[in-house]
């Protein structure tokens, strides 16, 4: 099995490459009969046949394959065999290339009679063929290894419900992000919008996958890996937040009405700037030059892929500029038209159409320096280290009042009528005054809450004004939704990220720690042996505003990884979450527990789950008028 994977994902490099020298070197416009298409189309099948090997060589247990001893075992689940495919660097790579090849294949069988097509597998097959180098010559995930009997076993980490949706929701939402790129540089080239509509679909539908496969992934760090909290700023966390970024960003754009030339033109940055940094965010995962829990650190991967980013930069500014000096008349006419280019530029990402999306870019750029600092830090300074954490929640912080007071402000329906922002204008200080003499928060969280005050206020007089136009127009109920999911998220991320109480201790038997209106005593401790691991469970006595519970948090130990794995106890409420993580234990039984007070997490599933119900009613009900909108720019 081995053998027959390795030349398949072979055939597969070898047909992708010879693609990719025809669809640049070969002039075909016909796609049915584009030789570089074709050969693509035999590239994306050799990809899914090794792809379908690997799936069986994991289910079965063929353990001779070094992937597959190092990812199962004979007693893992078979949902988790299953997600072991995507859960190493090679396999993850191997699905990534995977996903992309049905993609392909889809874009083949609806777009046969569009030229376009070409650029789509050209660009694609691009990305593909690297990949297909890396898993071929370098991180081979059909690697041969003496016979066994069985497995080294899966990371218990990866033991979850998350690990089987959380990495395959963003790997496809980053590949379709890819595809709207393709034709968007396509439209920009042509001097065109024949692919808008197409474009936003992609656009959208990458944008809903991103959004809940990060929420997917925050909900699978809180719960069950015991990481404390939703969100640490990790460098691949952050990465997946700056693509959304401009992803969002992107989406705003082109969700507009203006399409002209120089809307096209910053569109195309914004998905450049989406696909770049994904690809960028792949090489800080696949090179372990960054530290983080999600890397994997592999000395051939970081050359080639340090080496191609540098490659496509260069290819990126020059296309840029290629395509500017093509269509070099439209951008004279509109300096001549509007007077200073400079002037002009600055006016168009400060004016309130726009201001939204220059926030986006202008936090994305932050996250994202501040996560590539420890890289090039070291020129600047001596000390150059890790970026805080504090940097991260203040810049996003400060980032998330702008857009609340964009909305407070701007809420879309008042009609020009800004005498009725006056109530939500005194609730929002009146709750400012309130906090900071009776509350000892930090300035950024009463801030926030004087904001979200203000924000509700106003939403609940819109609604009232409102209410018929909303109720009998899908398009309002949708607006309403987001408008209000922001809102909410926006409460979860001030009490979870500036209302919490923590503390960390080593316990004997019978002794109590105090925290917040809580008390937690750690009365017993036991042991349960069961096959390839040995627990220690603690039992735990709370008593506070949740009522007298006994816990039994977990640390387990596994023998054939030699590592140690606990899962958080998370009592969960609306307004409060006790969470208790059992980190270690000594040789007198005493064992080190982590305890956090976290207020109002809940807001932020819930208001996550409304943003994207919200986003895909709006999909439905404007997908008819943005192909209107394109059709009529094309006639």
């Amino acid at each position: 099995m081995d053998l027959l994977g390795t030349w398949v994902l072979r055939f597969a490099f070898a047909s992708g490459l010879v693609s990719l020298l025809l669809l640049i070197f070969k002039k075909e416009t016909e796609v049915r009969k584009n030789l570089g298409i074709l050969t693509g189309l035999v590239s994306c099948l050799g990809v899914l046949v090794s792809s379908f090997l690997l799936i069986y060589s994991l289910v079965k247990g063929v353990y001779s394959i070094e992937y597959v001893y190092h990812n199962t075992e004979k007693s893992l689940p078979l949902i988790y065999k299953i997600s072991a495919f995507w859960s190493g660097s090679a396999g993850s790579m191997l699905f990534w290339t995977s996903v992309f090849a049905v993609l392909l294949i889809i874009v083949y069988m609806k777009n046969t009679d569009k030229s376009s097509t070409k650029m789509v597998f050209g660009i694609i097959i691009f990305v593909m063929t690297l990949f297909m180098f890396v898993v071929t010559f370098i991180n081979n995930p059909f690697k041969h290894v003496s016979e066994q009997t069985d497995g080294f076993g899966l990371n218990p980490a990866l033991q979850s419900i998350g690990m089987v949706f959380h990495p395959p929701v963003i790997i496809v939402a980053f590949s379709f992000f890819f595809i709207a790129f393709c034709y968007q540089l396509f439209d920009l080239r042509e001097k065109n919008s024949s692919n808008g509509y197409v474009i936003w679909k992609w656009a959208v539908w990458g944008w809903i996958l991103l959004t809940a496969g990060i929420v997917s992934g925050g909900l699978w760090a809180y719960t069950e890996l015991g990481w404390g909290g939703y969100w640490a700023w990790d460098p691949i966390e952050n990465s997946s937040l700056v693509n959304w970024l401009f992803a969002t960003a992107f989406l705003h754009g082109i969700s507009g009405k203006d399409n002209g030339y120089g809307r096209q033109r910053i569109n195309f940055m914004l998905i450049t700037l989406t696909a770049f940094t994904i690809l960028v965010g792949t090489f800080f995962a696949r090179s372990g030059l960054l530290k983080s829990v999600h890397a994997y650190s592999s000395k051939g991967v970081t050359i080639v892929f340090g080496g191609v980013l540098i490659v496509l930069a260069v290819l990126i500014v020059f296309t840029y500029y290629r395509i500017k000096r093509l269509h070099k008349d439209d951008a004279k006419n509109g300096t001549e038209e509007t007077g200073s280019k400079l002037k002009k530029v600055f006016w168009s990402f400060i004016k309130p159409a726009n201001l939204f999306t220059t926030l986006c870019v202008i936090i994305a750029v932050l996250i994202f320096g501040g996560t590539a600092f420890p890289l090039f830090g070291g020129l600047f300074s001596k000390d150059a280290s890790v970026t805080s954490t504090a940097f991260y929640d203040y810049s996003f912080g400060i980032f998330g009042l702008l857009v609340l007071l964009c909305l407070a402000v701007c809420p879309g329906l008042f009609s020009g009528r800004r005498m009725l922002l006056i109530p939500g204008a005194v609730i929002g200080i009146a709750t400012l005054i309130m906090m900071i003499v009776f509350s000892n928060y930090g300035y950024l969280t009463m801030v926030s809450l004087a904001v979200c005050a203000m924000l509700a206020v106003n939403f609940v007089i819109e609604l009232a004004r409102n209410y018929k136009k909303i109720r009998n127009n899908p398009r309002y109920v949708s607006f309403s939704i987001l408008h209000i999911a922001l809102l909410i998220m926006a409460l979860g991320f001030t009490g979870s990220r500036g209302m919490f109480y923590s503390t960390e201790k080593m316990l004997d038997k019978n002794s109590t720690l105090e925290i917040h209106k809580y008390s937690v005593k750690y009365r017993n401790l036991y042991w349960k042996e069961e096959t390839g691991k040995t627990t220690a469970v603690a039992v735990i006595g709370v008593s506070g505003p949740k009522g007298r519970l006994q816990l039994k948090p977990e640390l387990a130990y596994y023998q054939k990884k030699n590592i140690t794995h606990s899962r958080a106890i998370v009592k969960a409420g609306i307004w409060e979450d006790l969470y208790i993580i059992f980190e270690g234990i000594d040789e007198n039984d005493r064992i080190l527990i982590k305890v956090m007070i976290l207020r109002w997490v809940s807001l932020v599933w819930i208001g996550s789950l409304l943003l994207i119900a919200g986003v895909i009613l709006q999909y439905f009900v404007k997908r008819k008028e943005m192909r209107a909108i394109y059709l009529q720019k094309n006639t």
